[in-house]
């Protein structure tokens, strides 16, 4: 992901918290309301779930590029000591193996 568009996205999740907290101040000053309460900490728990969710995604993305290089890198040691394998050519009806 491009860092620009992350530090965006990062600051909007840092601006959803502070405008959560912001009222939840001002809901504790006005009059204590169980229920505003409680809709600011599900709005809060939310909030910091999907930006778990949402730096958990980036770093698979990074992790499958590496398995994918590092799976490249064995399949290469394996033909060095291996060498190229035999292929088969397959016929349009399935009937005729022939090595190439």
């Amino acid at each position: 992901m491009n860092p620009i568009r992350r530090e965006v996205l990062n600051g909007l999740f840092v601006l959803v918290i502070s405008t959560l907290l912001s009222a939840a101040i001002a809901a504790f000053e006005i009059k204590f309301n169980l229920q505003v309460w409680a809709l600011i900490v599900m709005a809060a728990a939310i909030a910091v779930s999907g930006y778990v969710i949402f730096e958990f995604v980036l770093s698979a993305e990074d992790r499958e590029l590496r398995f994918m290089a590092s799976t490249e890198n064995r399949e290469k040691e394996w033909l060095k000591r291996v060498g190229t394998p035999a292929l088969l050519d397959v016929g349009v009806e399935g009937g005729s193996f022939e090595p190439i």
